[in-house]
């Protein structure tokens, strides 16, 4: 568990550098195409989801060992069973290896790992819950056309679903707005860009608790 919590650690701290870098690259280079925006985004979201990493020279985020070291320590030197001044003359020592003797109180990684259990499930469950109380809301829809429906409940125009979206435009809309509005929808379509939200949403119920992660995708779904 203590493994897990730092490989994240490392992973979030990591996509946070190239988070911030587009972030900055967004507000320098504001006549970049939002296409090649939308792929830069790439990056920190695989940096997110993928454990295995690439040091280089030149990496401005510390090493796993180097996160690994700095907890340890900061957990021993907080530790009343260890003698001031003591703690930086030993190496760090593995949990798992004490013997069952110093092995007291509960385990705070197990408590950790279960509160971004809790609050990755808690992610997930909020986008489930948003979206089937969209498709309930849209029971009453009339279909007006190829992949077209009506309702009275649409505010605005969108597209419902994620394989095979559909294209729900309010009752009330000006029939001149609609040949706009059905190219701008089907732009999105033939783009995969309601796919595309909901892969970028992956990153975010791992990273629930990275404020950085949460701003990205916002900025990531304007793109």
């Amino acid at each position: 568990m203590n493994a897990v919590l730092l490989k994240l650690a490392d992973m979030t701290l990591a996509a946070s550098c190239l988070i911030l870098a587009i972030l900055c690259l967004r507000k320098i280079l504001k006549r970049v195409p939002k296409r090649l925006m939308v792929l830069l985004w790439i990056l920190p979201a695989v940096r997110l989801v993928c454990p295995l990493t690439i040091y280089s020279a030149m990496s401005l985020a510390p090493r796993p060992e180097q996160i690994t070291y700095a907890v340890t320590e900061t957990i021993r030197r907080n530790d009343p069973a260890v003698p001031a001044g003591e703690a930086a003359d030993h190496e760090p020592t593995d949990p798992a290896v004490l013997p069952e003797s110093e092995k007291t109180g509960s385990d705070p990684g197990s408590v950790l790992f279960a509160v971004w259990i809790l609050g990755t499930a808690a992610a997930a469950g909020y986008a489930l819950i948003r979206s089937v109380s969209l498709r309930i809301r849209m029971r009453e829809k009339v279909p007006a056309g190829d992949g077209i429906w009506k309702s009275d409940h649409a505010e605005s125009p969108f597209l419902l679903g994620v394989f095979r979206p559909r294209i729900i435009l309010p009752s009330a809309i000006s029939e001149e707005d609609i040949p706009w509005v059905l190219l701008h929808e089907r732009t999105h379509i033939r783009r995969k860009d309601p796919l595309w939200k909901a892969l970028g949403y992956i990153p975010v119920c791992v990273h629930w608790f990275n404020p950085l992660v949460w701003i990205g995708y916002t900025v990531f779904a304007e793109d």
